[in-house]
C-alpha cells in the first residue's frame, strides 16, 4: 500500500464478531463502505465468498458519508439490531469510532493479516489499528492543491499563505465534498490542525455540483467553497 490522507481501513463491528473458528453455518457479510474502497476490493470480496462458500452465504453492501457513520451504528447498536459486521471507511471515521469503543479486534489478526508485506506506511497505521483497524488499500489520493498560473503567478507555499490568499480571494479556493471525499476531509480536518485554528478560520459553504444539461449531476462529488 501507499500512503494517502485517508487510506482505508477494515473494521469489525461490536456485536458482529466473524470468529470463523467459532462458526456453525455460513455467515451474510453486511458491508458498510464510506471511503470508495470497494472501487478496488469488491471484486476480491466476492471471489473469496466463490471460494468459500462455507463462510460467507451472501454479501450486502450499504454505503454512507463517513461523518454519518458512527452515528448510524450507534444507533443499530443501542437498538440491539446491528445489521453492518464490516466497515470499509477512512482513518478518520475508524479513529472515531475506535476510540468510541463501537468496534472489537479482528480475531488473530496477526495471523491472519500479516505486517511483513506492508509498506513502511502501512506497517505505522497496522501498529496504530491494533487489530480493530487494518490498512486495506491505499494510494497517493491528496489532497493535491491544483492552481491556474496565468490566475495566480505567485502561489502559496505555506498553510498560512494559502489562509491569507483564500481570505483575500473569497469563494476562490474549491475542494471536494468533505461528506464523501477523503481529499476533501483532509483539507478541511487538516488545515485547521496545521494553524492551530480551532475557530475555523476557514469558513467553507457546501454548494451544489452543476448539472448537465440533461439535468443528470456529474459523477464528481459536489464542491464546497471557502472564503
Amino acid at each position: 500500500m501507499k500512503p494517502r490522507s485517508a487510506t482505508p481501513m477494515v473494521a469489525a463491528l461490536l456485536g458482529a464478531c466473524l470468529c470463523s473458528g467459532a462458526l456453525a453455518a455460513p455467515v451474510s457479510l453486511s458491508i458498510i463502505d464510506t471511503g470508495g474502497d470497494l472501487a478496488s476490493v469488491q471484486t476480491i470480496i466476492e471471489n473469496y465468498k466463490k471460494a468459500n462458500p462455507d463462510k460467507v452465504s451472501e454479501i450486502r453492501i450499504q454505503r454512507a458519508p463517513a461523518p454519518e457513520l458512527p452515528a448510524k451504528i450507534k444507533a443499530q447498536q443501542d437498538a440491539g439490531r446491528l445489521d453492518i459486521n464490516l466497515v470499509l471507511t477512512g482513518q478518520d471515521g475508524g479513529a472515531l469510532l475506535a476510540q468510541n469503543g463501537q468496534l472489537i479486534a479482528i480475531p488473530d489478526y496477526q495471523k491472519a493479516f500479516p505486517r511483513d508485506g506492508l509498506t513502511d506506511a502501512g506497517k505505522a497505521l497496522y501498529d496504530e489499528g491494533k487489530g480493530v483497524l487494518i490498512p486495506s488499500v491505499g494510494n497517493a489520493g491528496g489532497p493535491v492543491l491544483i492552481y491556474n498560473p496565468a490566475k495566480v503567478p505567485s502561489p502559496p507555499k505555506t498553510a498560512q499563505e494559502l489562509l491569507t490568499w483564500v481570505k483575500a480571494n473569497p469563494g476562490k479556493f474549491m475542494y471536494a465534498r468533505p461528506a464523501n471525499s477523503g481529499p476533501g476531509r483532509a483539507i478541511l480536518q487538516g488545515f485547521a490542525f496545521i494553524l492551530g485554528d480551532s475557530a475555523r478560520s476557514l469558513r467553507c459553504t457546501a454548494s451544489a455540483s452543476r448539472r448537465r444539461p440533461s439535468g443528470r449531476r456529474p459523477a464528481l462529488p459536489s464542491a464546497a467553497s471557502c472564503r
